[in-house]
C-alpha cells in the first residue's frame, strides 16, 4: 500500500510542472536586434572601418528601447514582447594592427505582450545579462590615408541570455563581416555585409536560422568639416535576410527583416561621443520593432589614459 502512494505520487509531481503552465513556449532568439558599436569608430548600430589608436581603449555605454519588437504569428497572440529596454556596455582595445572588443547586454526591462498567451513572470520587469559578444577587427586598408578603408570583422555570441524568454540564442553564434568606409569632404557612406550563422528556432511562425545581413549608413557633417567631425547626421538601413534551409520553404516576408533608423552623434572632444537617435521597422520582418529610440555615450583614451591617442603614430 505504501508503494502504491509513493508510486502515485511521484507520477503526480512529475505531472505537475506541464499542468500548471501548458502555454506554448516562444522562440529562442534575440528579440533585441540593435546593438551600439562597441568600438566607437562607426556609426549607431553598425561599425567603422577605421581602428583605435595603438594601445588605446574605448568604453561605450548606450541604452535601446523597442516598442513590439516581436510578434506572434496572429492578431489574436499580438505582441510576444510589448517592451524591451537593454543597456548594452561596450569593452575594446586596440593594438594598433587590430582591435579586441566584448559587449555586455543587459535587459533592464522586458515586458511581454499576447497575455492570453505569454504573459508570463519572467517576462516583466529586469531580465539579466543578454548574450554576451565578443570580437575582433582587422584594418586592411586605412580610410586616414586614402579616402578608403576596408576591414574585416569577426564577432561571436555565447548564450548567456535566456532563451525561453525571447533574449537569447539557444547556442553560441557566429558573425564574419566585411566593413568599407568612404569619407570625402562632408560625408562618410558606411558599408557592413556579413554572414549571421546562429542555432535554428521555430515557433510561433517565428523562423529564424542563418542569415545573411547587410548594413548601409551615410553621415553628413553640416558644418565645414574637421579631422574631429564634430557633429553628424546619419541615416542608416539594416536587412537581415534568412538564408535558405535544407526543408526548401521559401523565404517568407517574415523572415525578410528590414529597418531603419536615424541619428544625431556630438563630438564636444575627440575623447567623447554622444549619440541619440530612433527608428523603426519596415515590413512584418521578425526582430523588427514598431518604433526604437536608442542614445549612447563612447570615450576613447590613449594609452596615457588622458588623451584620445595621435593617429600619425600608428
Amino acid at each position: 500500500m505504501i508503494r502504491a502512494v509513493a508510486a502515485v505520487s511521484a507520477i503526480a509531481l512529475s505531472a505537475a510542472p506541464a499542468l500548471a503552465d501548458d502555454r506554448p513556449v516562444g522562440p529562442s532568439v534575440d528579440a533585441q536586434r540593435f546593438r551600439l558599436d562597441p568600438v566607437g569608430t562607426g556609426l549607431p548600430g553598425m561599425p567603422g572601418a577605421d581602428l583605435l589608436p595603438r594601445h588605446g581603449g574605448h568604453v561605450g555605454v548606450g541604452v535601446v528601447t523597442a516598442l513590439s519588437p516581436l510578434e506572434g504569428s496572429t492578431e489574436t497572440e499580438g505582441a510576444l514582447i510589448h517592451r524591451l529596454t537593454t543597456m548594452d556596455v561596450g569593452l575594446a582595445y586596440g593594438f594598433g594592427f587590430l582591435d579586441v572588443f566584448a559587449v555586455l547586454p543587459l535587459h533592464m526591462d522586458a515586458q511581454g505582450g499576447a497575455e492570453d498567451l505569454l504573459d508570463r513572470p519572467h517576462l516583466a520587469g529586469f531580465a539579466g545579462l543578454g548574450d554576451v559578444g565578443f570580437g575582433a577587427v582587422v584594418r586592411l586598408l586605412d580610410v586616414e590615408e586614402i579616402t578608403f578603408g576596408l576591414s574585416i570583422r569577426l564577432a561571436g555570441t555565447l548564450p548567456t541570455g535566456d532563451e525561453t524568454s525571447m533574449l537569447g540564442w539557444a547556442g553560441p553564434t557566429f558573425r564574419p563581416s566585411v566593413v568599407t568606409e568612404f569619407r570625402a569632404w562632408r560625408i562618410r557612406f558606411l558599408t557592413e555585409t556579413a554572414v549571421h550563422l546562429r542555432p535554428p528556432a521555430d515557433a510561433l511562425a517565428v523562423v529564424a536560422g542563418h542569415a545573411l545581413e547587410l548594413s548601409v549608413g551615410l553621415a553628413i557633417t553640416p558644418t565645414t568639416p574637421t579631422e574631429l567631425r564634430g557633429l553628424e547626421l546619419a541615416v542608416m538601413i539594416d536587412a537581415r535576410p534568412e538564408l535558405p534551409d535544407a526543408s526548401g520553404e521559401p523565404v517568407t516576408d517574415v523572415r525578410r527583416p528590414l529597418e531603419w533608423r536615424v541619428a544625431l552623434v556630438g563630438r564636444p572632444t575627440p575623447c567623447l561621443a554622444v549619440q541619440a537617435g530612433g527608428g523603426t521597422g519596415i515590413g512584418p520582418g521578425w526582430g523588427t520593432p514598431r518604433v526604437r529610440i536608442f542614445a549612447a555615450v563612447d570615450v576613447t583614451l590613449d594609452a596615457s589614459g588622458r588623451g584620445c591617442g595621435d593617429r600619425s603614430a600608428l
